[in-house]
């Protein structure tokens, strides 16, 4: 899929990406209607960041996991090498 008019979006998360390589640690909050391309955004960026050389973490989220103690951080973290001198 081809992202459109996403420049700016992207430019802004590789600006957040630099902080947090720099050790500054950010947080971005991606949202907009269904269907406009968010999920592709992340995709994109995600890709960006990797050859970077940075580690990209996903999870997927359900009402059915809401009870689950910690459900999403066990998706992001249970196979990851998080081994001293990683980015």
């Amino acid at each position: 899929m081809m992202l459109a008019e996403r420049d700016e979006h992207l430019a802004s998360l590789d600006r957040l990406l630099a902080d947090c390589s720099a050790g500054n640690g950010q947080v971005a909050l991606v949202e907009s209607a269904v269907a406009h391309g968010k999920t592709e955004l992340l995709r994109t960026f995600s890709e960006r960041a990797v050859s970077t050389g940075s580690i990209s973490l996903n999870a997927t989220c359900s009402q059915v996991e809401s009870a689950l103690p910690l459900g999403v951080l066990s998706q992001l973290f249970h196979n990851v090498d998080m081994s001293p001198g990683l980015r």
